[in-house]
């Protein structure tokens, strides 16, 4: 690399570093939907949480709470810690990967750029913006690792040893670390299965197979199920179309922004496909070593596998750390692609671009989450003002803003943690439709006004919480439910405001 393109490959990466230490900064955000749950059963050292085994993330969150309490800036300051440390792991991956596959002037080059391009890649963006989302990144944390010293493993035995401790850990961490039994097949298989050392390479595989399997029986043992149906639902019955259509939802989103209509994320989608094909075409054109670009492209598809039953927004961010552990996959084989493909000068200004436009999508995200904070937060708030209210009925109750999900639950799990001294109970009348409809008209502003209007009413029905978290509420009616306005209040919410009748 000459010296003029250092220099700029330098800015770049300043460039790229303030700008996501800006976008990502810790303050301004706030507690969300599942965080009022989970944070304060981890504070209480429960490590099983709704049928799942991810001890690692609750205990994370106990750490968070002890030293931050109630104070969100904490436990986002952990999110921001988690990926800055994954990105170091990136780039040791990368450089492990160029060592063993490709050639040794690309050990500076390419884990540079990869690592500033998935610093910055803005479409993880719920893994750091939202504390549970943490999941996503806590998985990467281990399973990177696992991963790089696995490649190694012939260096030493501790190396092959280190892997399968890393790889238990990213099993407590994300089920996304299922797919590492099938990772290693497909290094492998890349490798061409080395016949003088075949048997040994044999026993490594059955090593790992074997230790995924106790960790299912452990997990059976302590859950009482191997799968959750919400995560697996549409696997476990086949049901092809769901997971076709999944599985393309997750691959526009991980080239792609949130759009508001389907026919311009289709538009969209169609020249991203066009871009990637021209770059395949090409490579293969050029004659170039395939190991590495065939390992990058199989650990991308198939990093996708444990998220095929859920699917992603496509008009939010929600499900956006689904593609923590992908975008890994996708940033190393789409920047090793057109390392090998294009001259240098071509790289940096393709790498310049893909930064200033992550930069943009990702205070996009920010944004959503932020006001979804401030509207969990003004609403919590102005719940602890009503001690002496018996009753605060809720119209329009918010579950999401734009994705950034805000009370899908929580609402009185939140309470009960911050605002103990309300006694009274939550009736909540209606959810607004933000589960299945975006605002195409955004305002960072919500305001909370105040209403003398008289109201005395009899209520005909309600919202009752799903126990099972497969539907976040479901409509009931009832009888002989008034509002009272001596003993009661009413807060009626708007995208961009809150009034409170009291």
């Amino acid at each position: 690399m000459d010296k003029s393109n250092k220099i700029f490959l330098f800015v770049i990466s300043i460039i790229a570093l303030l700008a996501g230490l800006y976008l990502y900064r810790p303050t301004g955000l706030f507690f969300l939907a599942d965080d009022f749950i989970h944070i304060p059963q981890s504070a209480n050292s429960l490590l099983a949480q709704r049928n799942s085994l991810r001890p690692i993330g609750n205990i994370s969150l106990h750490i968070d709470y002890f030293f931050s309490n109630k104070l969100p800036s904490g436990y986002h300051f952990t999110n921001l810690l988690l990926h800055c440390i994954n990105c170091f792991f990136v780039w040791l991956l990368c450089r492990v990967l160029i060592k063993k596959y490709a050639t040794k002037d690309s050990v500076i080059w390419f884990p540079a750029i990869a690592t500033i391009v998935f610093f910055i890649y803005p479409f993880h963006s719920e893994a750091i913006f939202w504390i549970i989302g943490r999941s996503g990144s806590l998985g990467a944390l281990f399973f990177l690792p696992a991963l790089i010293f696995f490649l190694q493993k012939d260096k030493s035995i501790w190396f092959f040893v280190g892997s399968l401790i890393f790889f238990e850990l990213s099993l407590l961490a994300y089920e996304s670390s299922w797919i590492f039994p099938i990772a290693i097949v497909g290094i492998a298989w890349v490798d061409n299965f080395n016949k003088p050392a075949l048997k040994k390479q044999f026993l490594y595989i059955a090593a790992v197979w074997l230790l995924f399997l106790l960790h299912i029986i452990f997990r059976y043992k302590i859950t009482g199920a191997v799968f959750d149906s919400y995560d697996t639902g549409s696997i476990l019955h086949l049901d092809i179309k769901k997971l076709l259509l999944n599985a393309m939802r997750l691959l526009s989103r991980t080239m792609l922004p949130p759009f508001f209509q389907t026919k311009w994320l289709l538009v969209s989608f169609l020249v991203a496909i066009m871009f990637l094909t021209g770059i395949i075409v090409k490579f293969y054109r050029h004659k170039q070593p395939k190991q590495l670009f065939l390992l990058l492209l199989f650990m991308w598809l198939l990093s996708y596998i444990p998220y095929l039953s859920l699917g992603i927004d496509t008009h939010g961010v929600e499900g956006e750390r689904y593609l923590y552990l992908p975008s890994v996959f996708f940033c190393l084989w789409l920047l090793y692609t057109l390392h090998k493909i294009i001259n240098q000068q071509l790289q940096l200004a393709f790498v310049a671009v893909m930064v200033a436009a992550s930069s943009l999508f990702l205070f996009q995200s920010r944004s959503y989450y932020s006001k979804a904070g401030i509207i969990a937060k003004s609403t919590i708030e102005e719940v602890g003002k009503l001690e002496k209210k018996q009753v605060v009925f809720i119209q329009h109750l918010p579950q999401y803003h734009n994705g950034a999900v805000i009370f899908r639950l929580g609402l009185e799990e939140a309470l009960k943690w911050l605002q103990p001294s309300f006694a009274g109970n939550i009736v909540v009348q209606s959810i607004d439709s933000s589960d299945v409809q975006r605002s195409m008209i955004y305002s960072k502003k919500f305001t909370v006004n105040y209403s003398s209007k008289v109201i005395e009413d009899t209520i005909n029905s309600i919202m009752v919480k799903d126990a099972s978290f497969k539907k976040n509420y479901s409509q009931k009616t009832v009888a002989l439910i008034k509002f009272n306005k001596a003993t009661d209040a009413l807060f009626i919410f708007s995208n961009n405001a809150l009034t409170i009748v009291k």
